[in-house]
């Protein structure tokens, strides 16, 4: 039998978790994305160096990728009610090959704006995994228009047109 936790729930800290979007273009403006989420509350690594432990794990990684054709992309954090830390990051490739039409599509014209009624809790009440997309895909798209040379070793010269003609307000508004 094991023995009872002697810490109350408080006294230890968050949980964190790794949330990483793999995802590419899929039409003028959508795009294909998969999430991948881990546990890695108490694990001291940068989390830059674990994202690349999950794109390398072929087993978890249910797309064909090569980390050489990838921009990978820390995009945001956020609390959730349960006490937990996400820590997001989005990795783009042009050539990222979803088997069988795996992964969810997303019409970036298809998602809502979502604020904080309260300015003082920047955290908006509700929060859906393809605003969080979409939210990485707008800071794509900014990076774009502003040649950040980075991004365009990596994506090719119609990814690069599609992003720059997408909606290229800052990271965090939608529409």
């Amino acid at each position: 039998m094991a023995m009872p936790d002697p810490l109350p729930a408080h006294a230890k800290g968050m949980n964190v978790c790794l949330e990483v979007f793999l995802v590419n273009l899929a039409g003028e403006n959508a795009v294909r994305y998969i999430v991948l989420r881990q546990d890695i509350t108490g694990d001291g690594r940068n989390p830059d160096d674990l994202v690349l432990d999950i794109l390398f794990d072929t087993e978890a990684v249910p797309v064909g990728i090569a980390i050489k054709h990838c921009y990978i992309h820390s995009t945001s954090w956020r609390y959730e009610r349960d006490g937990s830390i996400i820590l997001t990051y989005l990795v783009y490739s042009d050539q990222m090959e979803f088997q069988n039409d795996n992964g969810s599509v997303l019409k970036l014209e298809n998602v809502s704006i979502t604020i904080s009624e309260d300015t003082t809790r920047p955290r908006p009440a509700v929060l859906m995994e393809e605003q969080i997309v979409a939210h990485g895909i707008r800071h794509l798209s900014y990076l774009a228009r502003t040649n950040n040379r980075n991004l365009l070793d990596v994506i090719s010269t119609d990814s690069l047109r599609r992003f720059k003609a997408m909606e290229s307000l800052l990271a965090g508004k939608f529409n």
